[in-house]
């Protein structure tokens, strides 16, 4: 059986999150050289935020997971993405997720190994094009 852990976005969607306003307490953030810290919570119980970071004078950016991007996007600007898994695609040594985004004329498809890559590559289109 497979371990189920957290995802976390990656470090470039992160400074994206941050420099569209992205500033709610997370437990894990990336330090400037692109390296995931994730045991934030023995120091900052109730996660820290980017914010919190500038204020400490360090460089880091705090790094969500990959459900609360997308649940920021929701709440904070309306924007609900779905991805769902194209099953008529046995053809294919690949998956193709089809991601629409409600809010946005936006709907396409992605030849991607995994669901999470495709939540990577939803996020990543709403801050660079919608907000």
């Amino acid at each position: 059986m497979a371990t189920i852990t957290e995802d976390y976005v990656s470090f470039e969607i992160a400074k994206l999150l941050k420099d569209k306003g992205f500033d709610e307490p997370c437990h894990c953030f990336y330090e400037y050289r692109k390296r995931l810290y994730n045991d934030m919570d023995k120091y900052f119980p109730d996660g820290m935020k980017n914010s919190d970071h500038d204020k400490e004078g360090n460089k880091g950016i705090s790094a969500p997971t990959l459900q609360m991007a997308m649940k920021w996007l929701r709440e904070v600007h309306n924007l609900y993405v779905d991805i769902r898994i194209n099953i008529n695609n046995s053809l294919y040594s690949f998956k193709i997720y089809s991601v629409g985004i409600s809010g946005a004329k936006a709907f396409t498809e992605y030849r991607i190994k995994s669901y999470e890559a495709a939540c990577e590559e939803a996020i990543k289109y709403c801050l660079e094009h919608l907000i």
